[in-house]
């Protein structure tokens, strides 16, 4: 604890013994850090692979402290906060965890030990809901924990995404099967109403 301690010193001549000499030696509590480490379970992400686990391996040590009360897990999101979704699981333990989809930010909240944090956080998961035209960029996730007094070291991990080229649909406003009379001339409008050409993830065709 941070209490003072006393020393006392005496020396001896026999039968004679000196006057007592005292010293106070003051001790300050020094909290450590705990330390954070986890292993990425993925390195590539399709456009369309829809809910993945980030993480296969987590843990987290604490030389002077059995339990955390917070953890931070954040990343830049090119295609915005609310298709760019993070998740975990928390059932079983006293941490409540919120998404802030403004700043792309995971924050987990609550006093419970390390083990129960290294679990939620090894459960956490990432989605693309933004189908048309994801912006391919390499998406990086910074995590840390919190003691109460100091944070972890701070944890990266990076995902690289992999855009789709979807192809383009032409509908030319005609029913798939046409009918012919034999031996009678018809004109036949192989397009009928408004022909629609759509793709959703370019504006422009090169043939």
């Amino acid at each position: 604890t941070g209490l003072s301690r006393t020393l006392r010193f005496d020396v001896q001549d026999p039968p004679l013994q000196s006057n007592p000499a005292f010293t106070t030696i003051f001790l300050i509590y020094v909290d450590y850090p705990p330390m954070l480490m986890v292993t990425s379970q993925l390195t590539y992400y399709t456009a369309g692979d829809g809910t993945v686990n980030l993480l296969s391996f987590t843990n987290i040590t604490d030389i002077d402290n059995t339990t955390l009360v917070s953890a931070n897990i954040t990343f830049f999101a090119p295609d915005g906060g609310d298709v760019e979704l993070l998740n975990v699981t928390t059932t079983g333990t006293a941490i409540t965890a919120t998404y802030l989809h403004s700043i792309s930010t995971l924050l987990l909240q609550g006093e419970d030990t390390l083990q129960n944090y290294s679990n939620v956080i090894n459960s956490l998961t990432y989605v693309n809901t933004y189908l048309n035209n994801p912006i391919p960029l390499t998406r990086v996730f910074m995590i840390s924990v919190f003691d109460g007094i100091k944070s972890s070291n701070l944890v990266n991990i990076s995902l690289l995404f992999i855009a789709v080229n979807d192809p383009p649909v032409l509908n030319l406003g005609k029913p798939d099967l046409l009918t012919f009379m034999k031996d009678i001339t018809q004109n036949i409008s192989l397009v009928m109403g408004d022909v629609t050409l759509t793709d959703i993830d370019n504006t422009t065709l090169s043939s």
